[in-house]
This record gives structure tokens, C-alpha cells and sequence, in this order.
């Protein structure tokens, strides 16, 4: 039942977006095919985290797009709980924070000449990292109070397993009983232990037994190729396990084909508005991902944005109408 109300709230965002960018039949198209995807439906039936960071993530685009205006300390402090929260039901918030910058650091370099402009975003970054930043130790105490001990904040382990060349860096029993070594060892903490995992990663890395390339093939192919993963964990209750399976990765190859069609329109008309969050986030957690352990269903927050940078394939004006919307766009 929560998932459902996730699924709900994460739509509704998802029609927030795509009406603010380019009308209500864009948000109304956004929301149904998100309703449409087999694999979300079929996720929620099992308790995952996917459901709840994604909603996460999507209002934190919802909070960060909203438009030059009035009150942007509030909305800073605002979407860094949200990225907080998010970080701490699955640790990738950094790649939003990052997306962020880069729109408007790089890809936007010119609004900072502004005053308006400069006064409004640097408000708003510098409360949304600031809370951020707060937070952090926040939940870390509170971690701490709940499991009895200070969680680690070393990655070891899930880099070790992303360098795995026999399991194309995807889970394994190897590295699993190597973690578990290392937390048994007497007087060993979690952090000692995610250390411990870290210097295996890295003498697996140094020791020229890894194919780069033939592993971040692996781990791509691994992490976008299909999105039939979500059948294997419901095969044992779920009839018709191959039909599922086609109709999940027939949507979602689809889903990239469109999404593709957008970039191409978003490129010829040099769109720079904050749309182009969606592709920049794509990009960093498919780049974070191949440095980490890897699994068919991570790429789950990818679905909506995929969904929502579609509708610029079929709602996006042509270059000659683009000047009808443009004083939106740019207050966005």
C-alpha cells in the first residue's frame, strides 16, 4: 500500500514537471505512461527502497525548478531535507547536488551576470548545502543510536563488488564472506570492516587481473540493457514470467527511443532551461554506477526521468514557435 501511495505522489510530481515545462498534456502524458510501466507496477509488490528514493528524488527536482522567485532560502532548506533523506535511503543524492551545479555553473554561466538571478540561486545553493551538510551529521547520530554503533562512511565494500570481474560486478558469495570476515573479526567495527574491503578493491584493481573495458561493458549492459530484473524476484509467485519479462523491457526500450528523440529536439534548440537536469542525471549515476556494485533494478529512478524527458520528443514547440514560451523557460 505504500508503494502505491509512492507511486501516486512520485506521478503527480512527474505532472508537475512535465506541465511546468511544456503544458499540462506533457504532465497528463508523463503520469499515465508512468502508471503504464509493467516493471514500477510489478516492483510494487515487494519491499523495496526503489519506490520511496525515487519519489524522493523527483520532488527534489520539483523544489529545485520551481522558478526564479520569492523565498528561495525556504526552498534551499526545503530540497536539502529532501536530498538528505533521500542520500539516506539510497547514498547517490550527491549525483542530483552535482547535476544541479553543473546547469547552473556551467551550462548557465551567463544568469550569474544578473543580479536578481545571482542574489535567488546563490540563496538557495548555499541553504540547500548548508542543510545538507547538517543533516548529514544528524542522521549519522541517529544511525549510530539506532544499530548501537557509528555506521561506516567508506564504500568498500559495494567498490570491491563493482570491480568483480567474475560476476561482471554484480553481487557474489565471495565478497560477500570477505565482508563478513571482516565484521566477525574480533573488536572489528563497521568502518574497520568497509576499510578492510576498500584495500582488497583496491589490490583487486592494481593486480592486472581486471579487463577495464570488457567489466564496464559487463556493468553497462548489467545496469541499462534490459528491465526484466523485477520478474525475477516475483518468478516463483508470477505465472507468465516471459510475457512479463517482454512486456517490461519492450516499454522500456521504447521509453529509451523516445527519450533519445528529445535529446536530439533539446539539442537543435539549444534548450539550456532545467530540463536538462534530467539527461545530467542519467549521465552521473550511470558514471556512479560503474565505479560501484550493480544491479538490473538501480536503474529503476531512471524510468520517470526517462518517461519525462520524453515529452519533449512530442511536446517540445519547434524552434519557430519556441520564442511563445520562452519568458516561461527562462524563469525556470
Amino acid at each position: 500500500m505504500l508503494n502505491v501511495v509512492l507511486t501516486a505522489v512520485s506521478g503527480s510530481f512527474l505532472f508537475l514537471l512535465g506541465r511546468r515545462w511544456w503544458g499540462p498534456p506533457a504532465g497528463i502524458s508523463a503520469y499515465l505512461l508512468w502508471i503504464a510501466c509493467p516493471s514500477q507496477t510489478i516492483y510494487n509488490s515487494l519491499v523495496l527502497s526503489e519506490p520511496l528514493y525515487t519519489t524522493l528524488m523527483l520532488g527534489a527536482l520539483v523544489l529545485l525548478t520551481a522558478g526564479e522567485g520569492r523565498r528561495p532560502i525556504l526552498r534551499g532548506v526545503a530540497a536539502g531535507l529532501v536530498l538528505r533523506w533521500f542520500n539516506g535511503v539510497r547514498p547517490i543524492a550527491a549525483v542530483v547536488i552535482i547535476a544541479l551545479l553543473s546547469w547552473r555553473l556551467v551550462l548557465k554561466p551567463e544568469e550569474w551576470l544578473l543580479e536578481e538571478s545571482r542574489r535567488y540561486w546563490l540563496g538557495l545553493l548555499a541553504a540547500l548545502l548548508a542543510v545538507y551538510a547538517v543533516t548529514g551529521l544528524l542522521w549519522q547520530a541517529n544511525l549510530t543510536r539506532r544499530i548501537g554503533e557509528e555506521p561506516s562512511t567508506t564504500p568498500g565494500y559495494s567498490v570491491l563488488v563493482g570491480f568483480n570481474q567474475d560476476s561482471g560486478g554484480a553481487w557474489n558469495q565471495e565478497d560477500s564472506q570477505l565482508l563478513f570476515s571482516l565484521g566477525d573479526a574480533p573488536g572489528a567495527t563497521a568502518q574497520q570492516a568497509q576499510e578492510g574491503a576498500l584495500e582488497a578493491a583496491k589490490d583487486r584493481i592494481t593486480s592486472g587481473k581486471v579487463a577495464l573495458l570488457p567489466l564496464l561493458r559487463d556493468k553497462l549492459r548489467a545496469f541499462l540493457g534490459s528491465d526484466h530484473a523485477c520478474v525475477g524476484y516475483v518468478g516463483s509467485v508470477v505465472r507468465h514470467t516471459k510475457l512479463f519479462a517482454l512486456a517490461c523491457n519492450g516499454f522500456y526500450y521504447a521509453a529509451m527511443v523516445l527519450a533519445g528523440g528529445a535529446l536530439v529536439r533539446l539539442w537543435r534548440n539549444r534548450e539550456r532551461f532545467a530540463v536538462v537536469l534530467l539527461p545530467l542525471y542519467v549521465l552521473g549515476l550511470t558514471c556512479a554506477q560503474m565505479l560501484v556494485e550493480v544491479a538490473g533494478r538501480y536503474h529503476y529512478s531512471l524510468i520517470p526521468v526517462l518517461l519525462l524527458l520524453g515529452q519533449a520528443a512530442l511536446f517540445l514547440p519547434a524552434p519557430a514557435e519556441t520564442k511563445i514560451f520562452q519568458k516561461n523557460r527562462e524563469s525556470s
